[in-house]
């Protein structure tokens, strides 16, 4: 005894403490350390690292050599690591524990990770010997949330967009565009002011999301007052995420009151003349992408007002602009309906002609500061404008094109050396029938925001044809060309990201569904083994049985899953056998006794059999996460006229009539069924179990 005692002792003293608490805990630190998913780090109090868990270096792709025993900072970007390690004392001195944070690492690759870290400490005799830090990598949650942001921001554009190629009056127009602004941006106010040049004032039109507190005098401004100076005549938009501290900002008082933060106020530009003002307020700072978003709302809006005002202008003075006015709508109303770009392109050249006079056109985009065509309409052969595009990508028009922002007209390209010298060195004698149709020419860029994205060019066989309205003409029709690419841009952005959404829910379900079947079959594989070696027969046949079950629960789970997976299988194998697979999921894993009544397959659409669907397997999930039941009734009934869908169980139940927490899965339901015309009914009382029923008109 004495022995073991003494050389206890020796290991104390040979030993560090944290080494010392990592032995007092070294059954379920291996448990934790072997078992876990997330990466886990054990560092000393001066930062070195004493442990990483397999996840570690599985995650991040470094050697053990490259870990341990270095101080943990190694893997932070070298200009942030003297102050990871200044952080990291500062929290081994901190009594209070943060419950997590975040920060960004580089794994062995180089490549940066959003990671979010949890800790703890080891003690030994009251004092903390080491720190475990549990690390959860969050890079995809971040970007995905960046790419809400952006589909949010995409969301409110194409509102905006939708907007202002409605009809109706300035006053609508603009009050929809302030409803956008506060729906889709953390916005809290947004006020449209509009310009009345002859009484010199600033005129309100659109206010959203905000009761009016500003008065009567806030209706109308003076052009001199000092609030819209440097909006107006600098023509540069003010931005702030500290309102309240901004002297530029009136109504401090009502600012500190109501909390405000944020201010981002816009002059509205329509070929460099101001047309009004666009004011927002917000209760928490803005990022940089909103900013850039609010700034292409803006020009969208200005362009709204400028369009407008034309569109009055015309129908009161020129009779001969109307045609083109409707012109300009139809395209507008066309972009705004449809997302493939192709058909409509060659669409808007067509009807382009029919207002500007053009022997070719051609839409080109931009990439990599080259000009890539999109689009033509004339007599020469494609492979001839194509080299031609190259005289103006390598010249210097298409560069002022792009460095303007605004139509160019040359009057006839004969005189233009550059041109004549361009067309000599890329196709030869200029004595040819070709060279005789390019006389005049006008180039128009495509901009969205404050990008360049391409180029329209006009040509025609007849010198000074173009004038600054046909300019203005071809830069209208180009802006829509423009929001039809950067639509089509930004539906396929969607389409990736709902595609990224959708895998991240499969590896969801996936995870929670088969996690506790993979682990019963394992135990039980394991408690089998084991029987079996100790001539237990009875107690490995219980084993093997338990295996085949955990077995059966996860094949039912993925027969459902693939069901959901397949996009045609309600067609196919219809809503019963759907039906019949859901309540075995729920049978077989959840050992919850379903009886089934389905009855033959119901006459409906194809709509209205996912709308059951998904109200059944929400309906079974309630059953499962709160109802306590011992039993459930799945029934599918058909009448001449309607068909029914019946969940009931016998469970705790609860007053409908009294607020639900979580209870947004109710809501889903009744909001699938009532566009198919279908009602939604619940019944239930606290002790007597809860029913619901789901009706749908059946058709022939």
């Amino acid at each position: 005894m004495s022995t073991r005692v003494s050389k206890k002792k020796q290991a104390t003293q040979q030993h560090s403490p944290a080494e010392l608490a990592c032995q007092d805990s070294e059954p379920l630190y291996h448990a934790i350390w072997e078992a876990a998913s997330d990466a886990m780090v054990l560092s000393a109090p001066d930062g070195t690292v004493i442990s990483a868990n397999p996840a570690y270096f599985r995650l991040y792709g470094y050697a053990p050599e490259a870990i341990l025993g270095k101080n943990f900072s190694v893997v932070f970007q070298q200009d942030r690591r003297a102050q990871a390690q200044k952080s990291y004392h500062a929290t081994f001195q901190n009594p209070v524990i943060t419950p997590r944070f975040e920060t960004a690492i580089v794994s062995a690759d180089g490549a940066e990770h959003i990671i979010e870290i949890s800790y703890n400490f080891l003690t030994h005799n009251s004092t903390r010997t080491a720190m475990i830090s549990t690390i959860r990598d969050i890079t995809a949650f971040k970007r995905l949330e960046q790419q809400e942001r952006r589909t949010h921001h995409a969301a409110l554009r194409a509102d905006i967009g939708q907007a202002l190629t409605e009809r109706g009056s300035l006053q609508h127009m603009l009050q929809r565009c302030c409803k956008a602004l506060v729906h889709h941006v953390p916005v809290d106010l947004a006020r449209i002011w509009t310009l009345n040049n002859q009484q010199q004032v600033l005129e309100l039109q659109a206010s959203a999301d905000y009761p009016t507190h500003l008065g009567d005098a806030d209706r109308s401004i003076p052009l001199g007052d000092p609030r819209v100076v440097r909006l107006l005549h600098r023509q540069e938009p003010y931005l702030t995420n500290d309102v309240g501290n901004a002297p530029q900002i009136s109504h401090g008082e009502w600012v500190r009151r109501e909390g405000m933060v944020a201010f981002a106020g816009y002059p509205l530009i329509v070929d460099e003349q101001a047309v009004g003002v666009l004011v927002i307020y917000a209760r928490q700072r803005l990022t940089e992408e909103t900013f850039e978003s609010l700034t292409i709302a803006a020009d969208a809006i200005a362009q709204g007002i400028g369009r407008k005002w034309a569109e009055e202008q015309l129908e009161e003075h020129v009779q001969q602009r109307t045609r083109e006015l409707s012109l300009l709508l139809a395209i507008s109303q066309t972009v705004a309906s449809t997302l493939e770009w192709k058909p409509l392109l060659s669409i808007i050249l067509e009807q382009l002609k029919t207002v500007v006079d053009y022997d070719s056109a051609i839409l080109y985009s931009t990439q990599a500061s080259r000009l890539a065509m999109l689009a033509y309409q004339g007599p020469q052969p494609q492979s001839l404008i194509q080299r031609l595009a190259r005289i103006f990508e390598q010249g210097s028009i298409y560069k002022q094109i792009c460095q303007q922002r605004e139509p160019l007209i040359i009057g006839d390209l004969h005189n233009f050396p550059q041109f004549v010298q361009a067309y000599l060195q890329e196709l030869g004698e200029p004595a040819d029938t070709a060279y005789d149709q390019f006389r005049a020419w006008m180039g128009v860029p495509l901009i969205v925001g404050e990008r360049v994205i391409g180029m329209l060019t006009l040509t025609h066989h007849l010198p000074d044809v173009y004038t600054p309205r046909h300019a203005n003409l071809a830069f209208a029709m180009a802006n829509q060309v423009a929001v039809a690419l950067e639509n089509a841009n930004l539906y396929k952005q969607a389409r990736v990201l709902a595609a990224l959404q959708e895998r991240q829910h499969l590896s969801r379900e996936l995870h929670s569904s088969l996690s506790r079947e993979m682990f019963g079959i394992r135990l039980s594989a394991q408690h089998a083994r084991e029987a079996l070696a100790a001539d237990a027969y009875h107690e490995a046949l219980a084993a093997i049985d338990r295996v085949i079950q955990y077995v059966e629960a996860g094949l039912a789970v993925m027969r459902a899953l693939i069901f959901e997976l397949r996009p045609d299988s309600l067609r196919t194998e219809g809503l019963v056998a759907a039906l019949e697979n859901l309540a075995a999921v729920v049978r077989t894993r959840y050992q919850l006794p379903i009886e089934a009544f389905l009855g033959k397959e119901p006459r409906l659409t194809l709509e209205s059999k996912q709308a059951l669907y998904r109200i059944a397997q929400e309906a079974l999930q309630n059953v499962v996460k709160h109802s306590r039941a011992l039993a459930v009734t799945l029934r599918l009934a058909q009448g001449d006229q309607e068909v029914a869908l019946e969940v009931r169980d016998d469970g705790r139940g609860f007053d409908p009539n009294r607020p639900i927490n979580g209870g947004q899965g109710l809501q889903i339901m009744q909001e699938q069924i009532a566009p198919l015309g279908g009602t939604f009914t619940l019944v239930s009382a606290p002790g007597r179990g809860t029913s619901i029923i789901v009706r749908l008109p059946q058709h022939s």
